[in-house]
């Protein structure tokens, strides 16, 4: 079986645990990524001997770089934990091109170079994920969410103007501008959920003992008005967990994000299959 072919398989089945470990335990076993990262490194070396050319672990080497660079950005904006910014980078490394064996049965657009077209499909799943997400969890707790009069007539003004530019626009226009109108008018309601969510939901506080590293705290926490820890950091390391418990730290308030692994497993089957799902 040819390389790219293994590296897209084993990329899979690592996204599918690591999907399932999420959903259940919020957290991502280390040894997933750190496997994956570096055997996609080695089979692309060997790719690039058997080949004799040098572009497999150059291609492997530059969107690696580019897939840990967006990964450390967002675990610092604290949009992601760690686990999905150490999965993210495993994407990266393991699926730098589309690999063409796949094109005898598939015929993806891929009218972008891939990794752009590989981050486009994971965010705009994350997107989508994240709204049913929240959704479900308001289905459940019987959740409304109301905007306040300004936000209404603002965001109705914004779906008319993108509507008279449907209108007027050529045909190949026509589906991203419609996109941008839906798009338009879920986020208002979206984000004031996602904060109504987040607050009420997904932000506990919990004995120190039940503190794991790279857990976010939503509070500066304090020791006799003395701040002890900044709640703006990624997430909590080792040595400030020893920190907390040096000074006798009972309980903490941390914020928990959604479990994010099984967006970006979406977002990867999403660009094999189909590909960049604009037409342009």
């Amino acid at each position: 079986m040819p390389i790219p072919l293994i590296l897209t398989f084993l990329l899979i089945i690592f996204l599918l645990i690591a999907s399932i470990y999420d959903l259940k335990t919020r957290e991502v076993p280390d040894w997933l990524p750190y496997t994956l990262i570096p055997t996609a490194f080695i089979l692309k070396l060997l790719q690039s001997i058997i080949t004799k050319s040098p572009n497999p672990i150059i291609y492997t080497t530059a969107t690696f770089a580019v897939f840990w660079l967006l990964s450390l950005l967002l675990y610092h904006a604290r949009q992601w934990g760690g686990g999905d910014a150490k999965m993210f980078m495993a994407i990266g490394a393991a699926l730098p091109t589309y690999p063409t064996q796949l094109l005898k049965y598939l015929a993806p657009n891929l009218n972008l170079p891939f990794p752009l077209i590989l981050i486009i499909n994971i965010l705009i799943a994350g997107s989508v994920y994240g709204i049913l997400y929240f959704s479900f969890i308001a289905s459940k707790n019987n959740i409304k969410v109301k905007l306040s009069k300004k936000i209404k007539i603002l965001t109705l003004m914004l779906i008319a103007f993108i509507l008279a530019l449907l209108i007027i626009s050529p045909p190949l226009t026509k589906p991203p501008l419609l996109a941008l109108a839906v798009l338009i008018a879920l986020f208002p309601y979206a984000t004031k959920l996602s904060r109504i969510i987040q607050t009420k939901y997904l932000t506990k506080t919990i004995s120190l003992s039940k503190v794991t590293e790279g857990d976010w705290i939503a509070r500066d926490i304090y020791k006799n008005k003395k701040l002890l820890i900044k709640k703006s950091i990624p997430g909590l390391a080792l040595e400030d967990i020893a920190l907390l418990k040096k000074n006798n730290i009972k309980t903490i308030t941390v914020r928990y994000g959604i479990p994010f692994v099984p967006a970006l497993l979406l977002g990867t089957l999403l660009t094999l299959l189909i590909g960049n799902l604009f037409v342009f």
